[in-house]
């Protein structure tokens, strides 16, 4: 604010020097775009709703940390899923490790078509690598992600094939669960 602002204007008192900052705020945050927002503003950012792709690109560019960790919104996951993703990073061949997913939690018995997949994911898993993920929830090493193109429709399946042709392994955790509608 001083070398963007207040340096540049020198204000009279200090109620100009308040209005100014409040105009200044105002464009900071509405209109002025940042790159290490990806050229959005911090209202963009973290007030309107972005579309899917965008956001996760937006929150990769942000992690911190070595892994990331994606999940929908809408099921409900397992108490210890997170956890149990992460175990399997200590294989340096894996990539990204994606979650079971289950039908219901209300005890119904799942479906055969899920049923079917889980078992195949799981199986190819152990002795190769699975050939999609759940986006439901999966963990991902930082360092295998790319930036998603923003006219891919199906982000998993780009994600897959990132991975894969990064020649990691893409594995799903039998013990990691996330809820889903019931396709039955």
């Amino acid at each position: 604010i001083k070398y963007e602002d207040i340096y540049l204007k020198e204000y009279k008192d200090g109620k100009a020097l308040f209005e100014g900052l409040l105009g200044y705020i105002q464009f900071y945050n509405n209109e002025r775009k940042h790159q290490s927002l990806l050229y959005l503003t911090p209202n963009q950012v973290f007030n309107e709703r972005v579309p899917k792709i965008k956001g996760i690109n937006l929150a990769a560019s942000f992690a911190k940390n070595d892994f990331l960790v994606f999940s929908d919104f809408r099921q409900d996951m397992k108490k210890g899923s997170i956890p149990a993703l992460m175990n399997y990073f200590s294989d340096q061949s894996i990539g990204i490790v994606a979650a079971s997913l289950i039908d219901t939690k209300k005890g119904s018995k799942p479906s055969f078509a899920r049923s079917l997949m889980n078992k195949m994911s799981i199986h190819s898993s152990k002795y190769s690598s699975g050939l999609t993920i759940f986006g439901a929830l999966y963990a991902q090493r930082k360092e295998t992600f790319r930036e998603i193109p923003n006219d891919i429709l199906f982000d998993d399946l780009y994600v897959t094939v990132s991975i894969l042709g990064q020649k990691y392994r893409l594995v799903q955790a039998k013990e990691a669960i996330i809820y889903d509608f019931n396709f039955n």
